[in-house]
C-alpha cells in the first residue's frame, strides 16, 4: 500500500461495465462468440461463412468446422463485444446457431 503524504491518492479507474438497461457492455475484456453444430449445414458452408464472418483462412475455418462438428461447439472468433456481435450477424445470415459469451480469464 502506497502512503501519500499531504496529496491525496488517485481516483480509482473503474470501468462502466453496464449500459443504462444493465447489459454488460465492457469493451475492454474479451468476449467470445460460440458456434454451435446442427445437422443442417454441410461443413463446406459452415467453413465458407466463419471465414466470411472472421476472416481466417481456409484451414482456420476447417479446423473450427471440425471442432465445432465433433465437439458439439467452439469459440470462433474472440475481440471486443462489438466486433463479436458482427461476426455473429454474419454466422447467423445462413442460420448458423450462435451465442455471445464474456471470455474467462
Amino acid at each position: 500500500m502506497k502512503i501519500f503524504l499531504g496529496v491525496a491518492p488517485p481516483p480509482l479507474e473503474i470501468p462502466d461495465l453496464f449500459t443504462e438497461a444493465g447489459v454488460l457492455t465492457d469493451t475492454t475484456c474479451p468476449w467470445n462468440v460460440v458456434l454451435y453444430n446442427d445437422e443442417t449445414h454441410t461443413i463446406n458452408e459452415v467453413i465458407l461463412q466463419i471465414q466470411k464472418a472472421t476472416g481466417v483462412s481456409l484451414e482456420t475455418a476447417f479446423e473450427i468446422t471440425m471442432t465445432v462438428h465433433t465437439k458439439g461447439q467452439a469459440i470462433c472468433y474472440t475481440g471486443t463485444h462489438t466486433e463479436c456481435e458482427k461476426v455473429a450477424s454474419v454466422l447467423k445470415e445462413i442460420g448458423l446457431t450462435v451465442e455471445i459469451v464474456r471470455a474467462e480469464g
